[in-house]
């Protein structure tokens, strides 16, 4: 697996995603902190595709809820990647 280049905007949809489960929200530092394994997880995707893909995986666990939802996503990026890795899985089971 190569790095992906992640663009600003991109950055700026993982900080939202961070945001759903960090409970100071208002806190930049604390959502940019949370938001660190899950731009990880982007940069380490093997192609644009990929990063599309683990990108929307991202988006829907956000869809699915955050931490006001679920307490065992209040400042957890750990689970909520585990959480958006099943969806990725979901989503490339069939060949990507």
């Amino acid at each position: 697996m190569g790095i992906t280049e992640v663009s600003g905007q991109e950055r700026l949809s993982i900080l939202s995603y961070a945001a759903a489960f960090t409970t100071s929200r208002s806190d930049p530092v604390a959502v940019a902190v949370n938001a660190a394994p899950l731009l990880a997880w982007a940069e380490a995707a093997a192609d644009i595709g990929d990063l599309s893909l683990r990108l929307r995986a991202m988006t829907q666990q956000r869809l699915n809820g955050g931490f006001d939802q679920d307490d065992a996503l209040a400042d957890n990026p750990d689970e909520f990647l585990r959480r958006a890795k099943l969806l990725y899985a979901f989503a490339t089971a069939g060949g990507g």
